[in-house]
Order: structure tokens, then C-alpha cells, then sequence
């Protein structure tokens, strides 16, 4: 529409835009400009301002194109490059060069890969949602839109109606860059004869794995600090012979001896662990809580719409015999559903139907929420049977008590009651894992990260038994090194998990849990006897006042031996296993089994993500092509995800070196 002068003269001045035309008319007059194209000649200006402005906004992802994650480097590896399965050639370079396999073609074709952007002090990165490489995550995928599994009202439910919010946050915090980790350093080689112990405590827990899983896919650098090795080595299964039906103990233990991939003359011990399996509907029956986190920062799909598809998934798998409560918590705490139970008529809808009308907002008041999950669980206690609190959450508590100091204390008080809690991660960007694995760690239970359908399907449906029943509580090891047979050893991994060695006898000292088949591997590189220690490490003079042979069978073929401790679930006293390795159960690493071949890829792999001082010389093409001859049965494809995830990392862009 065309104005007038005294209407736009008039428009200018409720704008308060020069309404007296004062400073227009001395720049027109300047330029020789004619009345009558003032208008023209501010719609130029407007039009030429704008585009700027758009430019601007559009070089910025081009200008931090640059940025890398600035973490920390390790010192430079003290070893000596040798040739064992996993090194460089001796000259220093790279195997053969090898053309990217059709694993690695599809992968890349299907993540767009992108540089790290600017990380925090915290040492932590944005991320965004994942999106998975499995073919059959297709219906995964199309899952986050969020389908309904339900039309139900609060007048449905019994126990409260559904906290409700009338709208999401407008901010997404899964661009965020506010993810936060535990730091620690990795472990080092130790002599014998000053430590001959290693004492540590069992660990099943598998987030890590996934949370860095989750970065590579997105083109990202993992924080190293999110790299615990025990975790990407626990994450997949092994074939390890479970307890006789005749054994007293619900845990069986295996030992393996090979050469080491990473080291000329040093050699590998694995020790493996099986926990009883036991069939589904021979379980004890379940008194469940879900303690869902619907405070505002689980918004989004990959949040609480996706905790609700993973509780499906549970649902799905639950029998007759147990029942289910749901508590959520954000500005406060509330019991939607109590205590039902699945014999009911309609049960399992009338669970569905009450996460389905779950809605996110308001703050997080975490430890509120933990106090009324474990006092619903106590109040359906079943004797006997498998009282368990499944949280699912983000872990960015702010409301009530928030200190990771002060969760420890609240949910070591809180185990007491005999009720176990299993911990989900969810969401990134603000994700707190550091708090999400002390509520776990010291919550008598364990810990994943879903990020994906196919994820909850692992922990719900795959690993129903070892996620939800505990055959074995407050797990143990202690190993014992013959200073006869081997210099010096390192533990690969469980940094976090580490233990003094008289803490191994003290029974009030809390420690892993093991479900129902689950599997543990321990992983040691040791240095035997007679092998040069590489230039650079540092050695440790005669002893001039002790003896230098304190053990009877210091001179035999025993290499160590292996102590467990574990106590039964609703037990209060320990009991002792053992297991002798003897230099005659060596065999090369070509001949070694798949599951040893391949678990020895996997550490390779994280060590090699978080830059260990003792990857320095790691091939990733050799390692690439070891877990490609090792994968073996591998009827759910995870290792095979596993050899996609590597060939993918490859074409990563790594972080310039301090």
C-alpha cells in the first residue's frame, strides 16, 4: 500500500523513528535525493542491513570450522615401538595402506562428519542426538516422534494424578556445551615387589561405551574423561562357561594368558567372569519403581518421549508376578501409580497409559524424588524377590540436595532398605554423568546410557536378567603376582574402581554388582621375568633390608593368582573364591580365542580415544583388522557395530596436541 507524506511522516513518528524528517532531509539534500524517493532509498537501507545481517549469522559456524577440543595430552609413550598385533611398523608408519572398507563407505555416507567444536574448562563438548547405524533402527528412529501408547487423563490413575505443564522450555539443551565428567588419571605399570596386589572392585556397568559412541557418530571428539576402558570392554558379552548347577557359588572364573598386542615380550592375563544365568520365568517376581526425571530439560524427543519407549519395552518383558509403582519428580516429587500390579486386568495399559501422560517442566528435585521412590519400593516389598528403583534421567539436578557428595550419602542410606537401583542416562548437551554414576555406583546397582531404541532394547529386552536381578553383590578382586614370574603389570581400566588392599577383607566396604549371566573381563598387561624393561621406565632399586623371596611358592609355574569376594543379595558376609594362572596356560595371541582376540581390540580402541600414553604406536588398521577376524557368533550385531564405530573414527578429525 502506497502512503502519502503526512501518513508516512505520521507512521515514522509512532515508531520514533525521526518523525520531523530533520536528519533525512539533511541526508537527502546532501545526496541531491528528490522527495519522492526517500522511501526507495530507506527500503535499500532496510534491505541492505538485513542481508548483513544474515551474512553474519551464516559465517558463524564457518569461522569456529577452526576450533578443536583442547584436552590435555598424556606424556609421550615411554615404550619403544616394537610389532605386536596392534603396533606401527618399525619404522614408524602405518600398516599397509588399506582402502576404506564398505563398512566404512556406508558409515560415512550415513553421518555427516564434523569438527569438534570449542570445548569448556569443564573438558566437556555440545552433542547432539544420535542417530544410530543399524539397519534396524529404522523403526527405532521413527519411534522419537513420540507415538502414543495411550489417551489417558489423571482420573485414569490411581496413586495421584500425572504431574502436567502446559509447555516445554524454549531452550534446547541439547546444544548445550555442559556435559560433565569424573576426572582421573590412567593406570600405570606397578613392580611387584613393592605391590603384588591388585585390588579392585567388579564393574558391569556400560554407558561410557555408548556415550562416546554416541560423539564419533556426530563427527566429535569425545571428552577423554568419558573414556573408561572396563566399560567399552564390558559392553559386549563373552563366551565364558557359567557355574555348574552344582556349585555353591553363583559366579564361575576363567583365566587366559597371551602375548600382548601392544608390546614386544610382554604378555596379557584375562580374567573372565560368569554369573549364573538363570531362566526368565524361574526369577524371583519384581516390586519395580520407575523414578522418571520430568523436570524441563527432558523435553526433548531424545529425552522423556524416548524414556517412555524404553519403559515399554520393560513392560512388554514383565510377568504376572511383579508389579510396578511410578514416581516422577521436577519442582517437587509425586506417586503416579502404586504398586500395580501386573495380574491386574489391563495392568501393563494402565502402566502405559500413565507414562504416556507424563509431560515435561520445572527444575529437577532429584534427591526428593530418590527419598520417595525407595519409600514406594519399601512399601511393595517383596520378600525374597527383586526390589529394584529404575531411574531414568539426565542428571542435571539443581532443586533440594544436588553436591555429588551429599547423593552419596543419601543413597548409601538408602540401600539399607534392601532396594537395588539401576540408573539410565539419557539426553546430552547438559548431561551429568559424573552425578548419574554415583547414584549407581553407590545404589547397589548398574549404569547405561540410552540414546536409542536399539540401546533400551539391549537393556531391557537382551539383558533383562543381569540389568534387573542381582546374583551377587559387594563383587571383589584381589590378584596376587608371583614377583618370581612377572617384573611388573598394569590393570587396563577400572581406575574408578580401584580399592586398598585391606579393603578387600572389610565387608562394610561397598563394591560391584552382578546380575544374572552377566559377564566381567579383567584385562593385565604384564611384564614376566627375564623381558627387558623398556628404556624410560623407571625401576626400583634391590631391596637392601627385606627378603627378596617371602612366599613359599615364589619358584613355582604359578604366574598369580586370582581372589573373589562376593556376598548373596540379601547377605551381609562375604565369601572367598579363588583361581591359580600358571605359565603353562599360555598360548600366542594368533591362537588365542576370539573373545580374547577381540575383548584386547576393545581396550586397544579406548585407549587409543582418550590418548593413553601406551597408544602412542597403536596401528588402528591392524586393531581394525584383529576385531574383524575375532567377532565370531555375533547373532545381535554389536561387535559388529563395534568394527563400524572404528572404521568411522578413523575419519574423525583429532584434536591438535597441546
Amino acid at each position: 500500500m502506497k502512503l502519502n507524506d503526512e501518513e508516512l511522516t505520521n507512521k515514522f513518528s509512532a515508531l520514533d523513528f525521526d518523525p520531523q524528517n530533520i536528519r533525512q532531509d539533511r541526508i537527502y539534500s546532501k545526496l541531491n535525493f528528490e522527495k519522492s524517493d526517500r522511501r526507495y532509498a530507506m527500503k535499500k537501507f532496510i534491505y541492505a542491513l538485513g542481508t548483513v545481517c544474515l551474512v553474519g549469522l551464516l559465517l558463524i559456524p564457518i569461522l569456529n570450522r577452526g576450533k578443536v577440543m583442547k584436552n590435555q595430552i598424556p606424556p609421550d609413550d615411554m615404550w619403544a615401538s616394537s610389532e605386536p598385533a596392534f603396533m606401527k611398523n618399525s619404522d614408524g608408519s602405518n600398516s599397509e595402506a588399506e582402502a576404506l572398507s564398505d563398512q566404512t563407505k556406508d558409515a560415512l555416507s550415513t553421518v555427516a562428519i564434523r569438527p569438534a567444536p570449542t570445548v569448556r574448562k569443564s573438558l566437556v563438548r555440545k552433542s547432539m542426538a544420535s542417530p544410530r547405524m543399524h539397519a534396524d533402527m529404522a523403526a527405532g528412529r521413527a519411534g522419537y516422534a513420540g507415538d502414543s501408547f495411550g489417551t489417558a487423563t489423571s482420573a485414569n490413575f490411581s496413586g495421584g494424578s500425572v504431574w502436567r505443564y502446559s509447555s516445554g522450555p524454549s531452550f534446547d539443551y541439547n546444544s548445550m556445551n555442559d556435559e560433565s565428567y569424573k576426572s582421573f588419571e590412567g593406570n600405570a605399570f606397578k613392580f611387584v615387589k613393592q605391590e603384588p596386589l591388585s585390588t579392585f572392585s567388579a564393574d558391569v556397568d556400560t554407558a561410557s561405551y555408548n556415550i562416546v559412541r554416541r560423539d564419533i557418530e556426530r563427527g566429535l571428539n569425545p571428552s577423554f574423561d568419558a573414556v573408561r576402558t572396563e566399560e567399552f570392554i564390558n559392553y559386549f558379552s563373552y563366551d565364558y562357561p557359567a557355574p555348574k548347577a552344582s556349585s555353591k557359588d553363583p559366579v564361575n572364573i576363567i583365566t587366559e594368558l597371551t602375548d600382548s598386542p601392544w608390546n614386544e615380550g610382554f604378555k596379557v592375563v584375562k580374567i573372565g567372569v560368569k554369573a549364573k544365568e538363570i531362566e526368565k520365568e524361574k526369577l524371583p517376581p519384581s516390586n519395580l519403581v520407575f523414578l522418571i526425571d520430568v523436570s524441563g530439560s527432558m523435553y526433548s524427543q531424545n529425552r522423556l518421549p524416548l524414556v517412555k519407549k524404553a519403559y515399554a519395552m520393560l513392560v512388554k518383558e514383565l510377568r504376572p508376578k511383579d508389579k510396578v509403582s511410578i514416581v516422577t519428580y521436577a519442582d517437587g516429587s509425586k506417586v503416579v501409580l502404586n504398586g500395580v500390579s501386573l495380574e491386574e486386568k489391563d495392568g501393563k495399559q494402565k502402566i502405559l497409559d500413565a507414562m504416556e501422560g507424563l509431560t515435561a517442566g520445572g527444575g529437577t528435585y532429584g534427591s526428593g524424588g530418590l527419598d520417595l521412590a525407595y519409600k514406594t519400593a519399601k512399601e511393595n516389598f517383596i520378600k525374597g524377590g527383586n526390589n529394584r528403583v529404575i531411574l531414568a534421567t539426565d542428571g542435571d539436578f539443581n532443586l533440594g540436595q544436588t553436591s555429588l557428595e551429599g547423593l552419596e550419602k543419601q543413597i548409601t542410606q538408602a540401600k539399607e532398605t534392601g532396594v537395588f537401583l539401576s540408573v539410565l542416562g539419557f539426553g546430552m548437551g547438559n548431561y551429568k554423568d559424573d552425578k548419574v554414576q554415583t547414584l549407581a555406583n553407590k545404589g547397589n546397582g548398574n549404569y547405561a546410557y540410552i540414546n536409542d531404541l536399539f540401546e533400551a532394547k539391549k537393556a531391557f529386552v537382551k539383558d533383562f536378567g543381569s540389568t534387573l536381578f542381582t546374583v551377587a553383590k559387594d563383587v571383589k578382586f584381589q590378584v596376587e603376582f608371583n614377583p618370581a614370574k612377572v617384573q611388573a603389570y598394569r590393570l587396563i581400566g577400572y581406575e574408578k574402581r580401584k580399592l586398598q588392599d585391606r579393603d578387600f577383607n572389610d565387608d562394610t566396604k561397598d563394591a560391584g554388582e552382578l546380575g544374572a549371566g552377566h559377564t566381567v573381563t579383567v584385562l593385565y598387561e604384564i611384564i614376566p621375568v627375564g623381558t627387558k624393561v623398556p628404556e624410560g621406565m623407571p625401576t626400583i632399586d634391590e631391596l637392601k633390608y627385606s627378603e627378596k623371596q617371602t612366599a613359599k611358592t615364589v619358584n613355582s609355574d604359578e604366574l598369580l593368582t586370582v581372589k573373589l569376594r562376593y556376598k548373596e543379595p540379601d547377605g551381609d558376609t562375604s565369601k572367598l573364591m579363588s583361581k591359580v594362572l600358571k605359565q603353562e596356560a599360555y598360548v600366542p595371541f594368533a591362537k588365542a580365542t576370539d573373545d580374547t582376540r577381540f575383548a584386547l581390540s576393545v581396550a586397544a580402541f579406548a585407549e587409543l580415544v582418550k590418548k593413553s600414553r601406551y597408544s602412542k604406536n597403536t596401528d588402528i588398521k591392524k586393531l581394525l583388522e584383529t576385531a574383524r577376524k575375532a567377532k565370531g557368533e555375533d547373532a545381535e550385531g554389536y561387535r559388529a557395530d563395534f568394527i563400524k564405530l572404528v572404521s568411522l573414527y578413523e575419519a574423525v578429525p583429532q584434536p591438535a596436541a597441546n
